[in-house]
């Protein structure tokens, strides 16, 4: 049980990790004004 709960709290902070990775360069293309590339990346972030 113990190793349940620190294996879905080690793919959480992997899911945070990644969100803030795909976040961070979503708005770097937004303050590179590429905005349509950021509106493209979106529904890949929403899968």
């Amino acid at each position: 049980m113990k190793v349940l709960l620190m294996r879905v709290t080690t793919y959480q902070k992997m899911k945070m990790r990644i969100w803030s990775v795909l976040l961070n360069s979503l708005f770097k293309n937004l303050r590179q004004k590429k905005y349509t590339q950021a509106i493209q990346s979106i529904p890949r972030m929403m899968k």
